[in-house]
């Protein structure tokens, strides 16, 4: 072991844990991170639940009271504590907790808020951001879809976002499956041929199921 790499792994480590104790190892701080990681993101799934829980009618959350009584749910709840757990977005956090306690407002059936779970796990606050800001978008134009539209002359709204990362990010999320493709275009270029070197796009579709998301995680942004 490398005594020397000790003292500034334990300042990093310290800065991001607080009243972190003085580790004898590498294996010591990184476990340390970790309790105090997952410590952290409960803490955010329990804040959650309970702002959406004071957001609800009585009827709702007597509903919610019957629905914990199912076997079915109870393994969606588990699904959706251990997402919560894996994913540094506090925005999603809140979204998996409007998800467990059946929002009223959320119009997604159970295949779909699997497919919101799965596809969102462990996206960051600023990519779940640029989505939100992607999804609000002016429909370009519309095939079996909505398809819309971002480039240089046509920015996202109050997202400073570089161009670079809109490009990585789109393309994350259509892996992902919570964009869609635009079947019609190859989705995306930065400066090709005659083109003005400044010139970059992104295309990309938005189902009703799509646009869902996006309320579901405005919801979750504004509970604070």
């Amino acid at each position: 072991m490398d005594k020397g790499l000790i003292s500034p792994l334990h300042n990093l480590v310290a800065s991001l844990v607080p009243g972190l104790p003085q580790a004898q190892s590498a294996v010591q701080l990184v476990r340390a991170y970790d309790a105090y990681r997952g410590k952290h993101r409960a803490d955010k799934l329990a804040q959650g639940l309970e702002l959406a829980w004071s957001c609800m009618d009585e009827s709702d959350q007597k509903s919610f009271d019957t629905l914990c009584h199912d076997p079915h749910f109870r393994e969606q709840a588990v699904e959706y504590i251990e997402a919560a757990l894996n994913t540094p977005s506090e925005i999603l956090i809140k979204a998996i907790a409007l998800l467990m306690l059946n929002d009223p407002d959320c119009r997604l059936d159970g295949a779909q808020k699997e497919r919101f779970v799965h596809g969102f796990t462990g996206l960051s606050d600023q990519a779940v951001s640029v989505y939100i800001s992607l999804v609000k978008t002016e429909k370009f134009t519309e095939r079996l879809y909505d398809i819309h539209l971002v480039s240089n002359k046509y920015p996202l709204e109050d997202n400073d976002t570089s161009p670079e990362i809109i490009l990585m990010m789109h393309q994350s999320f259509l892996n992902r499956g919570i964009l869609l493709p635009d079947q019609a275009n190859s989705g995306s270029f930065f400066d090709s041929g005659d083109r003005d070197p400044n010139d970059w796009f992104v295309r990309f579709g938005v189902s009703d199921e799509i646009n869902q998301y996006r309320a579901l995680l405005e919801k979750a942004k504004a509970l604070g």
